[in-house]
């Protein structure tokens, strides 16, 4: 499928932090969201095609109740136009998650989604991460 045309995208995004004990290395809510609109004009495959507007967002929740623990909770959902969404439907998400952090670079977090794709379409999944980050960075020299 080729696409010739303009598209244009626009995004809004937003976060918040609060920390009820003042500070975040102990408790902390994070509020976080956003936001996007697609403006598509142009054809597919020699096709006319316009009109071709899509929207969707996010928002999510994680609270860190200790300095080593945190969960989460995340929706998502996508608007489409009636040409080009599966059988009339806009796909959501939901999303849990808890996960722990051993030290400043590696972090443990299980998650499940669940994804409604279409109507009676459903999709789960359970993941387990093992997060690790190493390597130079501006608060040690190696």
């Amino acid at each position: 499928i080729v696409f010739t045309g303009n598209i244009d995208l626009y995004i809004a995004d937003f976060r918040y932090i609060f920390a009820p004990t003042g500070n975040a290395n102990n408790k902390e809510l994070i509020l976080q969201g956003e936001y996007f609109y697609r403006e598509e004009d142009g054809s597919y495959n020699s096709s006319k095609y316009s009109n071709g507007n899509s929207s969707g967002f996010y928002a999510q929740a994680v609270y860190k109740f200790t300095p080593q623990w945190r969960t989460g909770l995340r929706y998502g959902k996508l608007f489409t136009t009636q040409s080009s969404s599966i059988a009339n439907y806009d796909p959501k998400s939901y999303s849990a998650m808890i996960d722990w952090s051993n030290g400043e670079f590696s972090r443990v977090r299980l998650q499940y989604n669940h994804e409604e794709l279409a109507k009676n379409h459903h999709d789960n999944q359970i993941t387990l991460q093992y997060i690790m980050s190493f390597g130079a960075h501006s608060a040690h020299k190696y």
